[in-house]
């Protein structure tokens, strides 16, 4: 596993004086050339001009020579004289000082790049000693980590405040790279653990091979234009769509041990967080990236991180709970386990409950930011007052109301923020390939079990069925996959032994979501080029919102599908 600092921010006027303060080697070259009354042609190419320098620069005696070495030098030295300033931390500390000071926030941020060791200070006491660490929220980095496991990238992922870009199984077909835990090598179990990963492998791409012949079979219009359509661009976008429908089913046959790699975005108080917590880890492998982490951006903002070692709250709290909640249920009588107390549920899909009052929360919450703009009332009523209208209110001035709030919308907008005054909870019975995309909407609430569960069984995608390999995947995932997660688990622990399961495998997610939350997850999951199995899902979450609480959710409704709904609830 390898991590790399891939950028970070810092003073844009900065870059902007170092920027100017360089002259161009070209430019030093022609001054001393000049000098020696040597001109350049205007009407030279740049390739001519180069030549033309490099022909006549040799001409040049030691006296002109040593000019040009003078002003190459300041140039240098210009850099090395400013470099500590090319960090994120004067920023930080020239935004912090903005609520005190009253100079202008451009004057305090050259102050401060031109005073870096004063900006560090002054930082590491302000998030340090003071507790202010939003200032630390100003610092921001980017980081390549390359060779970690997508088993890692849910611990990774976990991070709300955060942007992640992962490798796709849906558009690039994996080799034989995987990961070898160091819990599994210390276990005496490494050959096996390799043994399975290349049976795996080996499967892997021998499914998508047979699925890739079976969707040209299914999508002849495709094939056509793969190999005859006049535009490069067609025949490549034909062919992708066919590979990618191929990968997208037979990546769930691969490990949870497979090899992946990730652009990173977190601001330094994330970045303090993420530390603490992969180093509270059991896991060898998020420790690992801990120490990794630390290593790349200490250099840059040694003065933001500050609070990164393991703590027992990470590395306790959980494991303990663990313990504690199995112990409880396994002696709770069988009698008593009743799945009841949901609204509705169909497939894998459970609605558990949603605010009652979903429709009259947000009509008050959208008059209560909408009213005392135009003379026309005397003063501002409650919230409460406005909720015990919205209760009173006739049904069809109700739905005024919400087709005002939609009228405007395009397919990229989002419903108001006064969709965010209700709430509803889901269960979601989710597969490792299709938690890879639930995991993303990290605005709502999930929770979940750390561990996959075998009792919950596999999902097999259809295509897999249809090309009649359905009997060897069932093999390889529910077969010799689960044999040797009995092993490594009683040789080890239950979490390293999710790194041997396939993404065929399955976990349960209370997912707690918002109206507005559920507007986009249904805009980017119910469209047609969503993943299919998070597509299957969001549909089933939509028609049971649609259903509930059809005024809210008018326009509820994939991002393909949008101009036509819309057009026809306005018709």
């Amino acid at each position: 596993m390898e991590l790399y600092l891939g950028g970070y921010n810092v003073d844009a006027d900065f870059l902007r004086e170092i920027k100017d303060g360089v002259t161009s080697f070209d430019d030093i070259l022609i001054g001393g050339l000049t000098l020696k009354g040597i001109i350049i042609p205007p009407e030279l190419t740049d390739e001519q001009r180069r030549k033309f320098i490099g022909e006549n620069i040799c001409n040049l005696d030691s006296n002109y020579m040593n000019y040009i070495l003078r002003e190459l030098n300041k140039s240098i030295g210009f850099i090395f004289d400013y470099k500590e300033g090319l960090t994120p931390e004067p920023l930080a500390a020239a935004y912090a000082r903005t609520s005190r000071l009253p100079e202008a926030i451009n004057e305090l941020r050259r102050d401060a790049r031109l005073n870096p060791d004063k900006s560090a200070r002054s930082v590491e006491t302000i998030v340090g000693v003071y507790g202010h660490s939003s200032i630390a929220e100003h610092i921001v980095a980017n980081m390549d980590l390359i060779g970690g496991s997508r088993f890692l990238m849910e611990f990774l992922e976990r991070m709300r405040i955060a942007a992640y870009t992962e490798k796709s199984g849906r558009y690039q077909l994996f080799k034989d790279d995987f990961i070898r835990p160091k819990e599994i090598i210390d276990a005496g179990l490494l050959e096996p653990f390799e043994e399975l990963q290349r049976a795996q492998i080996a499967l892997y791409h021998d499914i998508y091979s047979k699925l890739y012949e079976h969707q040209c079979k299914l999508n002849p219009d495709l094939v056509n234009q793969m190999n005859y359509a006049e535009s490069k661009l067609k025949r490549t976008s034909a062919q992708k769509t066919l590979e990618g429908m191929a990968k997208e089913d037979a990546r769930y046959i691969s490990s949870l041990s497979m090899e992946t790699q990730v652009g990173i975005t977190l601001n330094a108080r994330q970045i303090e967080k993420a530390i603490s917590r992969l180093s509270s880890s059991k896991l060898a492998e998020n420790r690992g990236l801990a120490v990794l982490m630390l290593d790349v951006v200490k250099p840059i903002m040694p003065s933001a991180i500050k609070y990164s070692d393991p703590t027992d709250f990470f590395g306790k709290t959980r494991p303990d709970l663990e313990q504690m909640t199995d112990k409880y249920l396994s002696e709770v009588d069988p009698d008593e386990r009743q799945d009841t107390g949901f609204i509705a549920r169909r497939n894998n899909v459970t609605l558990i409950d949603y605010d009652l009052d979903t429709e009259n929360k947000i009509l008050a919450a959208i008059m209560h930011s909408s009213q005392g703009s135009t003379g026309l009332i005397d003063s501002t009523l409650s919230y409460p007052a406005l909720l015990n209208l919205a209760r009173n209110m006739s049904p069809e001035d109700k739905g005024r109301f919400f087709l005002k709030s939609f009228e405007y919308m395009d397919d990229h907008d989002a419903v108001l923020r006064e969709f965010e005054h209700a709430s509803m909870k889901w269960e979601l019975i989710v597969d490792a390939s299709e938690f890879a995309q639930l995991k993303r909407h990290r605005m709502g609430t999930q929770t979940y079990p750390v561990n996959f569960d075998p009792s919950l069984g596999i999902t097999i995608p259809s295509p897999i069925v249809e090309i009649g390999m359905e009997q060897e995947f069932r093999d390889m995932a529910e077969g010799k996959t689960l044999d040797f997660y009995r092993e490594v688990e009683r040789r080890t622990s239950r979490l390293v032994a999710n790194y041997v399961l396939t993404n065929a495998m399955r976990r349960r997610v209370v997912y707690e979501m918002n109206p507005r939350e559920a507007y986009h997850f249904s805009r980017m999951r119910e469209d047609g080029h969503a993943q299919w199995k998070i597509r299957e899902t969001a549909t089933i979450m939509g028609d049971m919102l649609r259903k509930e609480i059809p005024l809210v959710y008018a326009l509820l409704c994939g991002k393909d599908g949008f101009e036509k709904m819309k057009s026809h609830l306005y018709q």
